[in-house]
């Protein structure tokens, strides 16, 4: 797992080149790594969903996991969809709820790119591709180039 203590000010997230320039503001005071190790077995999508079985891709041509009766393309309708097969529904902000958990959807020009999850400290939880999933403080650590801006939020009741 990647070792915040040997972070250096330069930044290079599990030896990605892509994470100084593409995630600005991912900074060891703003976010640390969780339990998982990396892995290509899911991805953000799937993590947001709390299915850590499969990796969510709504690809036509590959074999990835996608809901059953969701379009399978990249439109931002498409993850909401999706999301809407485990019990998401579109809500107004990224405000914590009593008895509701709450994902965001980070969009670059319309397109979905990435879905963090809320945990109940009030910090969030994302699985950054093949890498470890992380927990960071605020929805703007994983603003950029990369994965554009948290974008639509939704919600379901917790069970």
């Amino acid at each position: 797992m990647f070792n915040w203590v040997d972070w250096p000010p330069e930044f290079t997230y599990s030896a990605d080149p892509r994470f100084p320039h593409e995630v600005p503001n991912l900074r060891p005071h703003l976010c640390a790594d969780t339990v998982s190790e990396a892995t290509s077995g899911y991805n953000c999508i799937a993590w947001a969903a709390s299915d850590v079985e499969n990796w969510w891709e709504p690809d036509p041509f590959f074999q990835y996991h996608w809901p059953d009766g969701v379009q399978r393309n990249y439109s931002q309708q498409a993850y909401i969809d999706a999301f809407g097969t485990v019990g998401f529904e579109v809500c107004d902000n990224d405000m914590p709820e009593e008895g509701m958990e709450k994902i965001v959807l980070y969009t670059l020009r319309g397109e979905p790119k990435h879905a963090a999850r809320r945990l109940r400290n009030g910090n969030w939880t994302s699985k950054l591709g093949g890498y470890e999933d992380i927990q960071h403080t605020t929805l703007d650590c994983l603003s950029g180039p990369l994965y554009g801006i948290p974008n639509v939020y939704l919600r379901r009741r917790i069970a």
